[in-house]
């Protein structure tokens, strides 16, 4: 552990930037991160939304977008809740930077999704299937003035991929997890997706 923690130092000691007070370190099963000297910053507080702001929006880069949503206390019990925004709502917000942060606003814990201003909605983002992001975020008010979609890039470059002929060496599948070992040979989790946080 304490090599990952040293590896950690030294990568967050690299780059000029905010001191933000709560950065995650990647624990081992996420040694991902720090195979590409990314950081996390937790924000789950109003006040580190101003410094986080700093950054994104300095960063004037292509930002990375993906939200995790929770049903409402009356859709609980509907297993698909999640996935329609009438059913629920947006409660983690991560935005990865361009360059070796993400950023995960707990939009619980900082007084909603309001407390994030105008200025971020202008930048540009991408996202994979972004059409669950757009109907999410549209249903909570706010409008992104450009989005791109990895899963939209995929299904234009390659089509449908179930109806593709084996051999290809390609995956039937477009999801994110399924591109990432695919293009990057990273396997990808998504067990804390699913977990009940």
């Amino acid at each position: 552990m304490s090599n990952l923690v040293e590896v950690a130092q030294q990568i967050l000691s690299k780059r000029p930037r905010k001191d933000f007070k709560e950065i995650v370190v990647p624990s081992p099963k996420d040694d991902h991160l720090v195979s590409f000297e990314t950081s996390l910053v937790y924000v789950n507080d109003s006040s580190k939304v101003v410094d986080a702001m700093d950054q994104l929006l300095l960063s004037n880069r292509l930002l990375g977008l993906d939200i995790e949503t929770y049903p409402l206390p009356e859709y609980r019990t509907d297993k698909d809740a999640g996935l329609i925004p009438r059913k629920s709502r947006i409660r983690l917000l991560q935005i990865y930077d361009g360059l070796q942060t993400v950023f995960v606003f707990d939009l619980l814990k900082i007084g909603g999704i309001q407390m994030l201003p105008e200025d971020l909605w202008r930048c540009t983002f991408i996202a994979h299937n972004a059409l669950f992001e757009l109907k999410h975020l549209l249903h909570a008010g706010v409008t992104l003035q450009k989005i791109g979609c990895t899963l939209l890039a995929d299904r234009i470059l390659h089509g449908i991929r179930a109806k593709l002929k084996p051999g290809l060496g390609l995956s039937k599948s477009a999801g994110l997890r399924d591109l990432v070992k695919e293009l990057f040979s990273i396997e990808i989790s998504k067990k804390e997706q699913t977990s009940d946080w």
